[in-house]
């Protein structure tokens, strides 16, 4: 790979000496941002398409033109390299002008090594090269605990850790309730267990027929052998497979694994809903919304693509598109690369295929129309607010600001972003208190937004109103911030829940108090409210942000306290525990020859270690 760029020349002699070569290209504005990032086969005739007043005629390009003014190109060896670096520099800078495809849930897997010796289900984030068997991908989190609560009562395998698993001397409580099989005190012989095994991957990969015909004899051999106890255990799985089949929407008779997408857009905004079907089963939908300005669809199918699978995902056997895209070869040589197999992306025309496209784009039509109509509402609750409230701006982007404390430690605060009424993400932010011993969250509000706003004054990116989670105290130590930083044309407002012990309506008890800069009371907002609700929310959201931040903290200190007298155990051992067990418990389930495996500590060290640890 080679690179050109020289900042010496001009922009037109740079487009005159680009090469006619495979490769990647940067376009930058006067301050050396990067605008857009592209891949052409012929980087000087797609370049210079964009300086042509003949050239593309679409509005991004249009904006291109009139924005960029230098460009720097990396020649490469082939299209796939092409289309792995440009991957590579849109996830490192994020560029203005490519499409950002935005989702605000992480896909969960169901992870099963099938070459351990006492396999177990466990959720992961992200599927791994490691040999193990990869099922879903989940919606949530909750999706794929709640499948695990199902297949416990049906596959008993283990769910304890392998410390547990290897140190312990009776069953748990899950044996007594069989939902395990107790392989950790030898009451499974380990070919038993490989067929357990075996049976819940053959159900998460769709094949409950099998799984069912086996169950269904081994209960009439249980039965027939007046073991009637152990068949009744086996009849309970069957009615509990059978409920978990009549749920399951059979979309294919082909039982192979496709992902579908499609696309359905209205002016600049748009929807791509992808549907997960694994051996035949939809298993599974997400929409993933866009905005981006004169763009094909095909353009946009394409920068969706590439951008989903650009992390580690499941890659099927299949993938769907409506419409043919210029690097759709490429990112087929690439997926099948990664994948050990070939991953053709097709064009369905006729049967199956086709009619799951229709069925995505009938989703997409959907949620695109949902959207739609929450924006707009949305919309109608923030210029309520405005004219209710008298706000100098139109919120369009609020910043809600909370402290949480336990006892005068681990004060912490959080800092959430709305734009438009809906979460931006990008926006969040935890703050740990640094100048105050005891509790007070006048003092810590104050400190936290003294520096946001030192931080704001280089990134000019201040929102156009806070709302502080408290009451007068809280608003009057906002608004000093505020003042002492210079910040005068933002607004300012305070929430604080109705607590009063003579309330008792129900409507009364659900209302909150909002408090104003100078107002002498509060205003009640109360009943079916859209700037209540809209409120509500963007409080709620930052109160729970704070208070997750603020349980990983005390949990990150009790694991501290635990370890500080234990001797030899400085401080940077203890950071490389921590790094490898993510609580105090992980720690204690630990066994000697685990914490002896950590860089630094060693079988001596990790002896005394797990005696202390057994003492807590």
């Amino acid at each position: 790979m080679s690179s050109s760029s020289s900042p010496g020349i001009g922009l037109a002699d740079k487009l005159a000496r680009l090469p006619r070569r495979i490769g990647v290209y940067l376009l930058k504005d006067d301050r050396g941002r990067i605008l857009y990032v592209g891949k052409a086969k012929d980087l000087k005739a797609r370049v210079s398409n964009y300086f042509r007043a003949a050239g593309d005629g679409r509005p991004m390009v249009h904006y291109l033109r009139s924005r960029a003014a230098d460009v720097e190109v990396l020649v490469v060896a082939s299209e796939k390299e092409a289309l792995i670096l440009e991957n590579e520099l849109i996830k490192k800078h994020h560029p203005r002008y490519n499409v950002d495809f935005r989702d605000d849930k992480a896909f969960v897997h169901l992870r099963l090594d099938p070459q351990h010796q006492w396999p177990r289900l466990t959720v992961v984030r992200r599927p791994k090269r490691d040999g193990a068997q990869y099922f879903g991908p989940y919606s949530d989190v909750g999706a794929a605990r709640e499948t695990l609560r199902i297949l416990q009562r049906i596959f008993p395998l283990r769910s304890c850790s392998d410390a547990v698993l290897y140190n312990r001397v009776r069953p748990c409580l899950y044996y007594q309730i069989k939902e395990c099989v107790a392989p950790c005190v030898g009451y499974c012989a380990p070919d038993e267990y490989a067929e357990l095994a075996r049976r819940t991957a053959d159900f998460l990969r769709g094949q409950t027929g099998e799984v069912e015909a086996d169950l269904k004899a081994k209960m009439d051999a249980l039965a027939g052998a007046m073991r009637f106890e152990e068949a009744a255990l086996v009849r309970d799985r069957l009615r509990a497979i059978r409920h978990v089949r009549t749920r399951q929407v059979v979309v294919s008779e082909e039982p192979i694994d496709r992902d579908v997408f499609a696309l359905a857009q209205e002016g600049a905004r748009g929807i791509v809903q992808g549907l997960f079907v694994r051996e035949g089963k939809l298993l599974d939908s997400r929409s993933f919304e866009f905005e981006a300005e004169g763009q094909q669809p095909a353009e946009l199918l394409e920068a969706f693509l590439k951008q989903f699978y650009a992390r580690d995902r499941f890659l099927p056997d299949q993938i769907l598109v409506p419409r043919d895209f210029e690097d759709r070869v490429a990112l087929s040589a690439w997926l099948s690369e990664r994948r050990g197999r070939r991953l053709p992306i097709t064009v369905p025309r006729r049967g199956a295929g086709r009619q799951l496209l229709a069925l995505a784009l009938k989703n997409a039509r959907v949620a695109l129309h949902q959207r739609r109509d929450r924006r707009r509402l949305a919309a109608e609750a923030l210029e309520q607010l405005q004219r209710r409230f008298e706000l100098e701006r139109y919120p369009a982007v609020i910043e809600c600001y909370d402290v949480s404390n336990l006892q005068s430690e681990h004060i912490v605060a959080s800092r959430v972003r709305f734009r438009d009424g809906e979460p931006d993400k990008a926006g969040y932010r935890h703050y740990r208190i640094r100048t105050l011993s005891g509790a007070d969250d006048f003092a810590a509000l104050s400190e936290v937004l003294t520096r946001r706003l030192q931080r704001a004054a280089e990134s000019d990116d201040l929102p156009d109103l806070f709302l502080i989670d408290g009451g007068p105290g809280q608003l009057g130590s906002a608004r000093r911030a505020l003042h002492e930083a210079g910040v005068v044309d933002r607004d300012l407002l305070a929430i604080a829940k109705v607590r009063d012990s003579h309330v008792r309506t129900r409507k009364a008890r659900d209302s909150e108090r909002l408090w104003r800069p100078g107002a002498a009371e509060p205003v009640l907002l109360t009943g079916n409210d859209s700037v209540l609700f809209l409120l509500q929310r963007v409080r709620d959201e930052a109160h729970r942000f704070a208070l997750s931040y603020n349980r990983k903290v005390r949990a990150k200190s009790a694991t501290r306290s635990a370890l500080s007298d234990v001797a030899g155990l400085g401080p940077q051992r203890r950071r490389a525990l921590l790094r490898q067990f993510s609580s105090l418990e992980a720690l204690k389930d630990a066994a000697p020859d685990e914490l002896a495996a950590v860089p630094g500590i060693g079988p001596e060290l990790a002896q005394r270690l797990h005696q202390r640890l057994r003492q807590l």
